[in-house]
């Protein structure tokens, strides 16, 4: 007898399909018929869950870069600023080079597609930034951080680290000069903390 899927996992199922799909042709050379076999549906199926295969990629993308992320900015057992904002740049850090090849994608056809970059903006960024900014509230309003705009705060801190992950995985500079990564966060975070300005 056939183990019967609910609808959640059936979406997940072709979100991971729909990903190695991408990874191997590339968007454009894509279909949802390729996804649905990949998948074992129909492809009727798929879009029962997706619109379209734009909303398909926004998904995925969104699946991979804000789901895991919301808990990494929780703190728990009152432990220091700097271990948590660590943790979170470990977190995306992993993330960003197990999923490279599909940040790849995504981006190659963001560039073009104002829709693409409309929803990537309102439904990744936006959405991802909403739990880092609760975090910054609440540890200015304990005073373990200054109180300066969050949104500002949160976009310099992943800009940070970002131009790391666009230096290794997107522009291969780990051929010219390679970073150790606990040294990159140390420094992101002492950077980020304290500043680069002597004390003398």
């Amino acid at each position: 007898m056939k183990r019967s899927v609910s609808a959640a996992e059936r979406r997940r199922e072709i979100l991971q399909a729909a990903g190695r799909v991408f990874a191997r042709k590339g968007f454009e050379r894509s279909t949802t018929a390729e996804i649905a076999r990949e998948a074992g549906v129909a492809e009727g199926t798929i879009f029962r869950h997706f619109e379209t295969k734009q909303a398909l990629l926004i998904d995925l993308v969104a699946s991979v870069l804000t789901e895991p992320l919301t808990a990494v900015w929780k703190r728990s057992e009152n432990r220091p600023v700097e271990e948590i904002l660590r943790d979170v740049l470990r977190n995306r850090l992993a993330l960003f080079r197990e999923n490279a090849p599909l940040l790849k994608i995504f981006f190659a056809e963001a560039l073009f597609r104002e829709d693409l970059r409309d929803r990537f903006i309102d439904e990744v960024v936006l959405r991802a930034a909403t739990a880092a900014e609760a975090f910054f509230r609440e540890e200015q309003a304990r005073g373990s951080l200054r109180p300066v705009n969050p949104q500002i705060a949160v976009r310099c801190l992943m800009g940070m680290l970002g131009i790391f992950v666009v230096w290794s995985e997107f522009l291969g500079g780990d051929k010219y000069l390679r970073f150790d990564d606990e040294a990159v966060l140390d420094t992101i975070i002492s950077i980020y903390l304290d500043g680069v300005r002597g004390r003398g």
